[in-house]
């Protein structure tokens, strides 16, 4: 499974191929990212807890009480762990768990119940995988363990994303999404690799203070007012903070963005 890319490569977010086949979306994550290979949204039903939970959904989508699924998978004791999500509609939430080594998760849904696998190779990877039924709607949750070195991918064709590395040790997260807006928080206690494409949206980036990174543009790199001399170095289609070479743990973001804007916060 190809879980792990070299920096310099772009990368696409194949979940998002699939989780819109016949939609202009395919089309869009195709023009910005070119790519070998990617995850494929394959596997058999493991051992995976649901239930129906009482609770309303959260996000835009309002959801009856039949129509939420908990997830509950351990999740403390593999080395590495895969998460792909593929809806046409909706919203995804990715954080960390803060009570303890499970994987837990909520999707709320309107239409057809969702695709929800998950399967283990022994105890070195943990794969997670949620896909549309039809394109009704869905909102999923997630929250994972801090510990286990994660590969993420989302796609959705139409709806927003809002993933927080912060306390995650997140290497991978790919992010497609045809109409609507993301937002990454990304750690600064771990390297990732990020790659957002969007074809009719704005994307977020909230990276840590003082954090290593580099911004990698579908087109030439333009340095702004936040990105000074001093700190950037501009480098054809890159913009990198000087000392991101000699940097152990570092950011890297590959962006594209059709129609709307790129914009970026330091946080503490």
């Amino acid at each position: 499974m190809g879980v792990e890319m070299k920096e310099n490569e772009k990368l696409v977010v194949v979940v998002g191929v699939l989780l819109v086949s016949g939609l202009v979306f395919a089309a869009i994550v195709a023009a910005f990212f070119v790519s070998k290979a990617g995850p494929a949204l394959l596997g058999s039903i493991a051992n995976i807890s649901t239930s129906k939970s009482g609770n309303r959904g959260e996000g835009e989508f309002k959801f009856d009480s039949d129509k939420i699924i908990e997830i509950e998978q351990k999740a403390g004791d593999v080395e590495s762990l895969v998460v792909n999500v593929a809806i046409k509609k909706g919203e995804v939430i990715v954080k960390e768990n803060e009570l303890g080594d499970v994987l837990r998760g909520t999707v709320g849904y309107l239409g057809g119940k969702p695709n929800i696998e998950s399967r283990r190779s022994g105890s070195a990877v943990l794969t997670l995988e949620i896909k549309s039924e039809d394109g009704a709607g869905e909102n999923v949750s997630l929250d994972l363990v801090p510990k286990v070195r994660s590969v993420v991918n989302l796609g959705v064709g139409i709806g927003n994303v809002r993933a927080n590395l912060s306390k995650l040790n997140v290497s991978v997260i790919n992010v497609a999404v045809g109409t609507g807006n993301t937002e990454v928080t990304f750690s600064k206690a771990n390297s990732t690799t990020a790659s957002l494409a969007t074809g009719v949206g704005n994307v977020k980036l909230r990276i840590p203070k003082g954090a290593e990174h580099k911004i990698v543009y579908k087109q030439a790199a333009q340095k702004n007012d936040i990105f000074s001399d001093s700190d950037y170095v501009v480098e054809g289609n890159s913009i990198k903070t000087r000392g991101y070479d000699s940097a152990k743990i570092r950011i890297v973001v590959n962006v594209g963005v059709g129609v709307g804007k790129t914009s970026f916060e330091f946080i503490d």
